[in-house]
């Protein structure tokens, strides 16, 4: 997917946000899944849901408003009911901006549990590796010895997806606020990884909980005392 890095995408750096990332990884990955027939489009009137259960960014920098680069979404070898992908970032003349993993899977739409539909891992076109094993994301965890920042979230309307619950992209952008415009207005964020443990809906409270070590930091979330999400990740220079 080649595209222009817009306005509505960037921070008052001009760069990429850190949610853009996401955003453009989605979108490429669902013009993959429709080339195979396995898109959200064909797969929700048989009641089954695309949802992320890891993501993995590593970028060597932020992209710059007005410039062009393409997203690169390649499939890789099904791992029992796991999905995972692997991008390749690349700017116009052919710089690798960076690369990223993500690991989906299906949720029935009616229980919200993990599902497996048949014919799905057989239409998924997908790349061998040549190392021989599979690219799956590594998990998130918070940093230890650390006491935690706390913040209760209230979910908003336009943090909900189709899903009918809060999109992975918008736990990024969650981070990014509680890190705070004095935090992130001279850094940026080019390294991250999130692990998802369950949905949140509209109705639910998360109790998050922000430590940070210099640049290092984790950012996760509660509901009922049971774990929802872990972001952890690595502020830099602005390139």
């Amino acid at each position: 997917m080649t595209m222009t890095v817009e306005a509505d995408s960037c921070g008052p750096d001009r760069r990429w946000r850190p949610s853009s990332v996401l955003t453009a990884m989605q979108e490429a990955t669902f013009y993959a899944q429709k080339a195979m027939g396995i898109a959200w489009t064909d797969l929700a009137p048989l009641g089954a849901l695309w949802v992320v259960s890891r993501i993995n960014v590593d970028l060597k920098r932020l992209p710059r408003l007005g410039e062009r680069i393409t997203v690169k979404a390649i499939s890789l070898k099904p791992v029992k009911i796991l999905f995972p992908w692997r991008f390749v970032i690349t700017g116009e003349d052919g710089e690798e901006i960076g690369g990223c993993k993500a690991l989906w899977n299906l949720m029935d739409a009616s229980s919200r549990r993990v599902t497996v539909l048949p014919g799905v891992i057989e239409k998924v076109q997908y790349q061998p590796q040549e190392s021989g094993y599979q690219e799956i994301p590594e998990a998130a965890g918070e940093l230890e010895g650390l006491s935690p920042m706390k913040a209760a979230v209230h979910p908003l309307y336009t943090d909900l997806d189709i899903n009918g619950h809060v999109s992975h992209i918008r736990y990024i952008d969650w981070c990014c606020n509680r890190l705070g415009i004095a935090a992130m207005e001279n850094r940026s964020l080019t390294s991250f990884r999130i692990s998802f443990m369950q949905e949140v809906k509209g109705q639910d409270t998360v109790d998050t909980e922000l430590r940070a070590d210099g640049s290092r930091f984790s950012f996760s979330g509660y509901k009922a005392n049971a774990p929802v999400f872990i972001i952890d990740g690595a502020l830099s220079e602005v390139i």
